[in-house]
């Protein structure tokens, strides 16, 4: 089963993954490495494949086509797959899924097969299958053993394909043998194939039957690995380092040396070698002297010349990424800029000066080049809120001011518009205040508040932890926010065993979404505050040095006009 990814692209705020010029067709029975230096796309790509984050064009598809709308989900095993673990036994973690794909009929009869299915899914991943290890809780195992336990539940429900991102990390030898036996089964079984991707040349290499080598989203060589390893300049051009075997046979190469072939064992290397000098030796036949002379260092390569790099090292070329314009103002202007057009837009109280609030919120957002994709989509929850408390502001009940007469309901249109109105107010308060952090980073807030908040520390008061958790807090936001899709996502797909047209979570999906949600967010919280105690960071304030930002006669204009809007809405309310 041919697995076809069409003219993929994914956008967030710029591009992460254009595929838009190409199809990749991935044969039944391959295994195909995605190489590529870190945000080049390859999780990206493995995520969209599998359903995980939504395409903004073109498609996936198996050939022949599949009965139900498979995004192959099932099979993929992100880059810590160890968080997906939540059950309290190794086997109800392995059970969970295998019981969601069979039929409330078929559960009792295949009882039996569950526990010969779960000790073959151990295994084929290197783990024991004895009692004792399945009454073991997921928790309790090494990081090498939960990485195993995750693949030994994505092969319990035999996906057509699997879909593995840096399969090996955190694994020890007898879990790359594991693994390797894994690959080579999957290319035998020619029902389906691998798609992994990995910073692991060197292992996975000697085993795939095809490279994509991506840089900065785009396919930079797809091909044979052979082909890489006769010319590793696409590695070089994409930021990563040779592996130790593909250097020396390069640096080989340069002598005439026989060089060591791809997945050729060292001892067979060396003898290769061995047998190569000895040719060479026989061909020159130099006469035998004596005579010292002086020492001369061999020639680096052309390709590996650090001194020269203009004419020998490939770099990697950055995208070209325009400058929005709020980066030609001061962060301090641009906020101001918002909070007078801000209160302007509040002090409206009828619809005519609501709908010139939204004409000039627009033409902000416009002229700021402000992205609308993350806007819409905190709209279409928050529209969903102005409807629901529309409708409630305007029930009333009518009648029943005698204990024997009745009342009625009722519905008033006035008090629904007078509360539609004031929630559209607040909504586009909401937009202009999501200016400045849609166009800055969490970086630069903080750079802004503790310039701004700098004369405060005649006051003791600790401006540079307040900056700091003012730009946690709006840096989490996001990031908790995608913890919290991509955990749901996980959950239904392995609820359902595919990603379908059904975007609702269940019940059901409530365990084995919230304990790795919350597990993440420690684990965030952990890795911060290590990184925090890295880096000297002690909570007290640093030393005043030269202001980072200054004000221009651009910024001045910028809160004229944002002073002349907000008299222009006083005047007229």
């Amino acid at each position: 089963m041919d697995l076809i990814l069409d003219r993929l692209t994914v956008h967030r705020e710029q591009p992460i993954l254009d595929l838009s010029e190409r199809e990749l067709r991935l044969s039944a029975g391959t295994i195909t490495l995605v190489l590529g230096a870190c945000g080049a796309g390859k999780s990206t790509l493995l995520q969209a494949v599998a359903g995980l984050i939504p395409l903004s064009s073109g498609y996936v598809r198996l050939e022949p086509e599949h009965p139900e709308n498979v995004r192959l989900a099932s099979g993929y095993l992100g880059a810590q797959p160890e968080q997906q673990l939540f059950a309290d036994s190794v086997r109800e973690e392995l059970y969970y899924g295998l019981s969601n794909r069979r039929g409330r009929r078929r559960k009792q009869q295949a009882a039996a097969s569950t526990d010969v299915s779960i000790k073959q899914a151990l295994r084929r991943a290197g783990l024991p299958e004895d009692e004792a290890f399945l009454k073991r809780s997921p928790f309790s195992l090494s990081g090498g053993q939960k990485r195993r336990l995750t693949l030994a539940a994505s092969l319990l429900l035999e996906p057509d394909w699997l879909l593995l991102d840096e399969p090996s990390s955190g694994l020890d030898e007898e879990g790359k043998e594991s693994l390797q036996e894994v690959l080579l089964q999957s290319r035998s079984t020619q029902k389906g194939g691998v798609l992994l991707a990995s910073h692991d040349a060197g292992f996975f290499l000697p085993l795939v039957d095809r490279v994509i080598v991506l840089n900065s989203g785009k396919v930079a060589f797809d091909g044979h690995p052979q082909a890489l390893w006769n010319d590793p300049s696409p590695i070089l051009a994409a930021g990563l380092q040779l592996p130790p075997a593909l250097m020396l046979s390069t640096q080989l190469k340069e002598r005439k040396i026989a060089e060591p072939l791809i997945g050729e064992p060292l001892k067979e290397t060396a003898k290769r070698m061995a047998a190569s000098l000895r040719v060479q030796s026989e061909k020159r036949n130099p006469p035998c002297t004596l005579t010292p002379t002086a020492w001369q260092p061999d020639p680096i390569p052309d390709f590996l010349d650090e001194k020269n790099p203009s004419e020998g090292m490939i770099h990697r070329q950055e995208p070209d990424v325009p400058r929005r314009l709020t980066k030609r103002f001061d962060p301090r202007a641009v906020w101001l800029f918002s909070l007078l057009l801000g209160v302007g837009v509040w002090m409206q109280n009828d619809w005519p000066g609501l709908l010139a609030g939204l004409a000039v919120t627009c033409g902000v957002l416009f002229f700021f080049q402000v992205q609308l994709r993350p806007l819409l989509r905190l709209s279409r929850y928050y529209a969903g809120l102005v409807v629901i408390t529309a409708f409630f502001a305007g029930l009333s009940w009518k009648g029943g001011g005698l204990p024997l007469v009745p009342g009625g309901l009722g519905f008033s249109y006035t008090d629904a518009l007078s509360s539609l109105r004031s929630m559209f107010r607040l909504f586009l308060v909401l937009w202009l205040g999501l200016l400045f952090p849609l166009t800055h980073s969490s970086l630069e807030l903080k750079q802004v508040l503790t310039e701004t908040l700098r004369p405060l520390r005649r006051l003791r008061f600790p401006v540079e932890a307040f900056s700091l958790v003012i730009m946690l807090l709006f840096r989490y936001l996001v990031i908790l926010s995608e913890e919290w899709r991509k955990f749901a996502r996980i959950a239904k797909i392995r609820r359902l065993g595919r990603e379908g047209k059904d975007k609702r979570l269940s019940p059901r999906d409530l365990r084995p979404l919230l304990l790795p949600f919350f597990l993440s967010i420690l684990q965030m919280g952990e890795k911060t505050a290590f990184a925090l105690e890295a880096r000297g960071y002690t909570g007290q304030d640093i030393p005043a040095s030269k202001p980072l930002y200054r004000l221009t006669p651009r910024d001045g204009w910028l809160l004229l006009g944002g002073f002349l809007l907000t008299s222009l809405f006083f005047i007229y309310r």
